[in-house]
């Protein structure tokens, strides 16, 4: 069971690595480009966190081949994900094709983040 906590959108702590885009019934009622969704069954009902990544300027992430990502040290090297970093934000657009060294494409919600590896 996953523990959902309030943690500052612009702060660098780890608890802030996501946020909460929209709150359903299913995960079926996030937007299909939602970085993760997260289900939580209480009792007979449940709902669904729709989270994005929670990109804040010159600060890291770890994004992980799993279901984790954790704020980070820019610095940081390690052999069980990427560090990343956002360079830019182009809205309307279903595709990384304006970001110089790749990004995240949000297709539903037609928006890209692009990112660069901080380890190289």
């Amino acid at each position: 069971e996953t523990t959902v906590v309030g943690a500052d959108c612009d702060g660098i702590t780890t608890a802030g690595a996501y946020k909460v885009i929209a709150i359903g019934r299913s995960p079926s009622s996030c937007p299909s480009d939602a970085d993760q969704v997260n289900f939580q069954k209480r009792d007979v009902e449940g709902f669904a966190l729709c989270l994005d990544y929670n990109w804040v300027p010159h600060s890291c992430l770890l994004l992980d081949s799993g279901w984790k990502a954790d704020r980070v040290l820019c610095d940081l090297r390690t052999d069980t994900g990427t560090v990343v970093v956002p360079t830019d934000v182009i809205v309307g657009v279903d595709n990384s094709g304006g970001c110089l060294k790749g990004g995240i494409v949000h297709a539903q919600r037609r928006f890209t983040v692009c990112v660069h590896r901080a380890d190289r």
